[in-house]
């Protein structure tokens, strides 16, 4: 069976539409309004979205991937708007030494939520995939027309291995049922002298960190308390932190990110923190093992600028 036939996926460019794979069997695909891979494993493209999707993860972590899903598609799509970045959060997310030049060819944006990120990464030039599991990727496409977005599981890409000169994943991976395997996964979609780039929640955190997971505790036990709890803690956050460095003109450091943001992204950022069923805190150990398990030409780990975990990176 052929491959997808240009113009098949209304507005996808032909290099795109040509990673695309069944995530069952990982044979190529074929559209007619529909994909459909040749064992006749099928697909719809609902509102110009291939909902490439599967059951991936063990039967025992079922229940906590449909609650993560659920919970950030609903987050998504109701305060996308208020979470917006721009460039220097993209410069945020790099290692020393890279620059947002980084972002060329065929980047792949993988847990893209609403494609905050995805957008600005197909300013710079470079052609990109949005993937998520939820439907956050319908509040993507409204709101950005350049990317290509995918509903799609990370535990079974609907992708070509190999295919992209850049997978990135920031904030995502620490959610996962077996984060490792997520990691992994996203590094064999790495092209040959392609990279990989990964930001995840560090165990280093203090009295905030303390706060964190007590509040996710509460939350856990009783769900109503999520919006009143993340109101709260972005207050108390703003109040104790933001508000006196922004009079100081303070921009770096701890909680930098915020120093031209309003606080609606803060209580959008409270809200994510809390919300997720599940998340992992790396530490330095484990950042080491992460890159020894999958084979790197070069890799490397180091904290986040403004403190907030760990970025890895792995060249292909």
């Amino acid at each position: 069976m052929a491959q997808t036939t240009a113009g098949s996926l209304p507005g996808w460019p032909r290099e795109l539409e040509s990673l695309l794979r069944c995530p069952r069997c990982r044979g190529t695909l074929d559209c007619d309004g529909e994909l459909r891979c040749a064992a006749g494993h099928a697909y719809p493209v609902v509102r110009g979205i291939p909902r490439l999707l599967t059951e991936a993860w063990r039967p025992d972590s079922a229940e906590l991937v449909a609650a993560t899903s659920e919970a950030f598609g609903q987050q998504w799509n109701e305060f996308g708007e208020a979470a917006r970045v721009g460039p220097a959060d993209l410069r945020l997310h790099l290692p020393t030494g890279l620059t947002e030049a980084v972002f060329s060819g065929t980047v792949l944006d993988a847990g893209c939520g609403m494609g905050r990120y995805a957008a600005l990464a197909a300013e710079l030039g470079a052609s990109v995939i949005g993937l998520d599991l939820s439907l956050a990727v319908e509040k993507a496409r409204q709101l950005w027309s350049k990317p290509r977005f995918v509903q799609g599981d990370l535990a079974a890409p609907p992708f070509a291995p190999a295919s992209f000169d850049v997978v990135y994943s920031f904030g995502v991976i620490h959610h996962l049922p077996e984060p490792l395997r997520g990691f992994q996964t996203c590094f064999e979609l790495v092209r040959s002298g392609g990279l990989l780039l990964v930001w995840v929640y560090s165990a280093h955190g203090g009295l905030p960190r303390r706060g964190r997971v007590a509040a996710r505790r509460l939350v856990a036990r009783a769900p109503w308390l999520l919006r009143p709890l993340s109101m709260l803690a972005a207050a108390g956050i703003w109040a104790a932190y933001v508000a006196p460095r922004r009079a100081r003109g303070a921009r770096g450091g701890r909680l930098g990110f915020y120093a031209d943001k309003g606080f609606r992204q803060l209580r959008v950022d409270c809200h994510d923190a809390l919300a997720a069923p599940s998340e992992v805190y790396l530490t330095a150990a484990d950042c080491r093992a992460w890159l020894r398990s999958v084979q790197a030409a070069s890799a490397g780990f180091e904290r986040r600028r403004d403190g907030s975990g760990w970025i890895l990176w792995a060249r292909r």
